[in-house]
Formats: C-alpha cells, structure tokens, sequence
C-alpha cells in the first residue's frame, strides 16, 4: 500500500484481513530493533490463540525497518514462521509513504510486495468521497465505542468537506470522534462537529505577507497593522497549524483512554497514531529550534548546486523523490554560508511539495544569470499560492508557508533573494545569491 501518513493503510490491511482466510492479525507500526523482537510479538499472538492456523503481519514504513528484519520478514513470507512443531503461514501487508526509494528495500521483498500494489491518495484529492468517509466511520467508531448509532446532519458532513484533512483518514477519524463524544448519543449538527474543524481551520492564516515584501518591511520600523505585524501572525497561526492537528490525537487518546484500556484493538492503534503525532510535533519543534540558532552567515565560495544536492537528501524520501534537477552545472559558484543555505533551500523544496498533486514534480533549472529556478510539472495548488503572494497587496490573502518563510530569510540572511517570477505563463521562484564573479554584492 502506497501512501502517505493517515492515508488509510492501516484499515485497508484490516479490512483484506477479516475478508481473508488467515486468523491472527500483528501490526508493526514503527521501528523494529530487531528481528527477534517482531518474531516475539508474533509468537505472543500464537501463544494466545493455539488454535490459529495462518496469520497476517502488517509493517508500516517498511522500507525503513533494518536490513536484517526485512530479510526475516521475506523468510516469514516464504516459509511461515515455526511455532510448536508446526510452520504457521503469514501473509504480509506492508506500507510505504509515497516517493519511497525502491533501493531501500532488499530486492527480493521488493520484487514480492510489487506483485499487487493498492495506491492510497490523500483526501486533499478525494473531497467527493469525505460524506461516504464520514458516514462510515462514524459507524464503526460508534461500535468500537459502544456509543448509539450517530444520526448526522447534512450540514454537518458538508462542513467536513471544507478542510483538506493535511492528517487524511486519522485526522478525520480524530475529529469525528471528539464530535460522537461531544454530542452523547444526540443528532450532530453542523456546530458540534463543524466547530472542532474549524478549531484546526481557524489556525490557517488569513492576512498573510509574501517573502519579498517582508524583506523591504525589514529596514524600517513596523506600522501598526503592517506587513511585519501581518508577517508575524502568520507565523503564530502556521505554527497552531502544525501543532494542533497531532495534538487533537494525543488528546483524543486521553480523553478515551477508558474504552482504549479495554479494546486491544483500538488501544494498539491509537498508540501508534499518538506516537507518530508526538514524533512530527518534535520533528517539527527541532526544525525551529534548529534556525533560531543561526547567527551571522559564515561565507565562503561553494558549489551552489552540489549544496543543492544535500539539501535534497536532506529531505524525507517521499519529498526528495519528487525533485527533478535538469543539467545543473557544478562549476556555478556562490557566496554562502553553508550549513545555512542547505537549511534554506531544503525548507524551500519542502514547502512547494507540499502543494503540488501526488504525481507531480518539483523541476529545479539553472537560468542563464546564474539563479536557481524552482517550478512545477503541473499547475494546481503551487500556481496558486504563488499567483495569490503576487495578488497580496491587492486581495491581502496570501498564503505563505512557514517552510518558505524560513527559507526565504536565510537567503536573504546570506546575501541573495527569493523572488516569484513569470515565464511564459508559469511561475516559478528564483532563488539568487552572490556569486565570485560578481562579487559580494551580487550586482
């Protein structure tokens, strides 16, 4: 199953499970640090259960679990695992997030996993199927509660599809839940479930200044109500934005931790939806931590696409697999602090990512003049973050990322700029910086 985060993986296997023929079900949803500790909890269900005949195993993110547990999974999968005399068959439902490298995983698993394949796309794409979604958790989240059979309002399932569910199935699982809570066995309405998405809504950023013009705000104290103050909401709201939805998790799990303790099932897996929202809220909390601690640039004379190239690696898979960099030249030299402008540029990569389609691409060129130049292989949401930051000073509505945001002060941190530009009808940002011939100044 190919997907991001949330995006349903879990349930699938469940679902191929309980229609299938195997009896135990043993989910692995993060790191092994071992092959022997994954064969315990196998050996722990058959101990519950003498009676089980086959069993399903599903892995998340498999392609980052050890070598030497992958090698052990293909061997369950080939001869079963012994278990009082006896070989037990197991079938293996695995994860990966979309943009994996292929390379990470041992090729025979590969070849094996590839036989059938099941793409989960993002609910961002897939607003038309949310009332079917809703409705249908709410069900089964009802039954796994013990909870009366929920009656929903139109209104309030049409307020579902407002958002674009960034967390996809567990964020709308989070949000459904808390409102079958909330509302105690009576109808839903529009306002007790539409208020807790807009609880998360609420956090976006409404009045929002682009990158360029926050640079020219930076020499001249800010009026009241102006761009830096702007600049600056927008960096609280994006910063709820991003702690808010894990934490509707986290405190979903609390608040239900009662009926949790009693349902190994439903325990298992909000442990492992709490964890993965505790590591992004961290992930992200040391992004921040990390550039306040930049101070004045360290310049020197480097190689402004191999720095490029690191900061391409320095990005998760699914991100790093969806840039596409097209004859860059390693002779293209600039003045830079390194450290600094990788941070930038990997920042930079990562906030356009995040708005293009599943199957589109990042296209990074170098243009005569020397600059870097970022674009897209489709339209749709890019193009139109980027056409709003040109529009802001006449519809005041830009979006502007907090990825962007960052990198475009540490490109400016360094002597260059981030500009948006149009080129034969597409935009693109182009990313400038001091180079030797030049000199310092980048004039």
């Amino acid at each position: 199953m190919i997907g991001g985060p949330g995006a349903g993986a879990y349930e699938v296997s469940r679902a191929l499970h309980e229609n299938g023929d195997p009896v135990g079900f043993v989910s692995v949803r993060q790191l092994a640090s071992g092959s022997g500790d994954l064969e315990e909890r196998i050996r722990s269900a058959l101990e519950s259960d003498p009676s089980i005949e086959a069993m399903s195993l599903y892995v998340e993110r498999i392609e980052r679990q050890p070598p030497a547990v992958q090698e052990r999974i293909l061997r369950w999968s080939d001869e079963g695992i012994r278990w009082a005399t006896r070989a037990v068959p197991i079938r293996l439902l695995a994860q990966s997030d979309e943009g994996f490298r292929p390379s990470d995983l041992l090729p025979a698993l590969r070849h094996r996993l590839s036989s059938l394949t099941i793409s989960l796309p993002p609910l961002s794409v897939r607003q038309s199927e949310i009332p079917a979604i809703a409705l249908v958790l709410a069900d089964h989240i009802s039954e796994e509660l013990r909870l009366p059979e929920p009656t929903i309002d139109d209104a309030a399932v049409r307020a579902l599809c407002e958002r674009d569910w960034p967390g996809n199935l567990d964020e709308l699982a989070a949000v459904i839940t808390r409102g079958l809570i909330a509302a105690e066995g009576a109808r839903i309405a529009d306002f007790e479930v539409a208020r807790f998405a807009r609880s998360a809504a609420a956090s976006r950023p409404t009045a929002v200044e682009p990158p360029r013009a926050a640079a020219a705000s930076a020499s001249k104290p800010a009026k009241p109500g102006g761009p830096a103050i702007r600049e600056l909401e927008m960096v609280i709201a994006e910063l709820a934005h991003e702690l808010k939805n894990p934490m509707v998790t986290i405190k979903t799990f609390a608040e239900n931790l009662e009926q949790l303790l009693n349902d190994p099932g439903l325990r298992e897996k909000f442990v492992g939806l709490t964890r993965e929202a505790i590591d992004r809220m961290d992930g992200f909390l040391e992004e921040l931590l990390r550039f306040s601690r930049y101070a004045e640039p360290r310049l020197q004379t480097l190689s402004l696409t191999q720095t490029l190239a690191h900061a391409i690696d320095a990005n998760e898979g699914r991100v790093r697999e969806r840039v596409k960099t097209n004859g860059l030249s390693s002779k293209q030299m600039a003045r830079f602090d390194e450290d600094q402008l990788t941070f930038a540029l990997k920042s930079l990569v990562r906030g356009l990512c995040r708005e293009i389609p599943m199957d589109a691409f990042i296209l990074v060129d170098l243009s005569p003049e020397g600059e870097l130049v970022f674009h897209s292989s489709a339209g749709g949401g890019m193009q139109q973050k980027l056409q709003s930051a040109l529009d802001h000073e006449i519809n005041a509505s830009a979006p502007w990322s907090l990825d962007l945001m960052m990198a475009d002060a540490l490109i400016r941190r360094n002597g260059g700029s981030s500009r948006i530009v149009r080129d034969q009808g597409e935009l693109q940002v182009r990313v400038s910086l001091p180079n030797t011939e030049r000199g310092t100044d980048g004039r």
